[in-house]
């Protein structure tokens, strides 16, 4: 993610964990008195935050990834490199 840039996912963390927060409060200081169907408000939050935490763990999966072949690869031609200079690896032309 760039710096400065927002994700689908981080926005709808941050809204899910707000309206959670916001819920909790108005719940503990008793302005809601609400039927059942709205008591399950923040069970929902619950469920889009978990959802955007697996997503986030997919990318960082991937990101792993990324790293990893890119070490690979470095690791590769530093050995390569060492072949060259102690002259066990020739220079193909």
């Amino acid at each position: 993610m760039e710096r400065g840039r927002f994700s689908w996912t981080d926005v709808i963390f941050w809204t899910a964990l707000i309206i959670l927060v916001i819920w909790i409060v108005l719940k503990a200081l008793g302005f809601i008195n609400t039927p059942a169907i709205v008591e399950a408000v923040p069970y929902i939050s619950g469920v889009f935050i978990a959802g955007v935490v697996w997503q986030q763990f997919r990318n960082m999966q991937g990101d792993l990834l990324s790293i990893k072949r890119a070490i690979s690869g470095f690791l590769k031609v530093e050995h390569e490199h060492n072949l060259m200079m102690t002259g066990q690896l020739k220079h193909k032309k």
